[in-house]
């Protein structure tokens, strides 16, 4: 549950907009079959619905009722697929286990609040619901929850610093077209060529496994730990050392 602060006061027209921006970011999050979760019910509850002629509010109160968008193995796939896509943006949630499973339920909390010091969000449990709806609500639309299963390929892994690395279906086309990955056998495998990266400071290549810094002490090669992808979108990868791929 995330709450809002109670020493500010908001007036009743902006706890509108608000509203109306929660129910479009639900409807937003439910489309989007990336995401793990889904909102299946979403409801406004509190002193906007129970008391309509007060003016000044402190906050929105948001009921939310939050399910799993699949079932099973890709169920599982989609989770960890999306907290690879937000480790890769913010490298410290994987430096705390809970911190980093808990992941799609976080994304799935900032998303509908929007960084808005006036909304409350409660995930129900069916004690809250109780509590909840006993009381009059207002029901949002939710939308309609998108549950096409969003891979188009098996999942694909390439060994960083000693490490598995998950590659995402998006990544792929790209790591296919610099040779990082290949076709072999009607399956999608990591290139047993070596890959480089050249030191931002020098410009020696130094191979991408690497856990030492360059020669010239100004690069430390263990930032490439989990950041591959990146780097390779942003053609830094060669293959060969000195030679960058086609």
């Amino acid at each position: 549950m995330t709450s809002a602060s109670k020493e500010f006061k908001m007036h009743r027209s902006t706890a509108d907009r608000l509203r109306k921006g929660v129910e479009e970011r639900i409807r937003f999050y439910n489309a989007d079959n990336r995401r793990s979760l889904c909102i299946t019910r979403a409801v406004i509850f509190g002193s906007y619905v129970n008391e309509p002629g007060k003016e000044m509010l402190s906050d929105l109160d948001v009921g939310l009722e939050m399910g799993n968008r699949f079932e099973g193995e890709t169920h599982r796939r989609c989770a960890d697929e999306e907290r690879i896509r937000t480790r890769r943006v913010t490298p410290s949630v994987a430096d705390d286990f809970m911190v980093y499973m808990a992941i799609p339920e976080n994304n799935l909390l900032k998303h509908i609040r929007n960084r808005s010091k006036y909304t409350s969000l409660h995930l129900m449990s069916e004690t809250e619901n109780k509590a909840i709806f006993g009381k009059e609500v207002l029901e949002l639309d939710v939308g309609e929850i998108n549950r096409a299963v969003p891979f188009v390929s098996e999942p694909v892994f390439m060994e960083v610093n000693g490490k598995m690395e998950r590659l995402l279906d998006e990544d792929i086309p790209f790591l296919i077209e610099r040779g990082i990955i290949e076709e072999r056998d009607g399956k999608l495998t990591v290139s047993e060529r070596k890959f480089y990266r050249r030191c931002w400071k020098c410009g020696r290549p130094a191979p991408i496994d690497s856990r030492f810094r360059c020669e010239c002490g100004c690069f430390d090669l263990r930032d490439i730990e989990r950041h591959l992808i990146w780097y390779a979108v942003r053609e830094e990868v060669f293959v060969d050392s000195g030679e960058e791929s086609p």
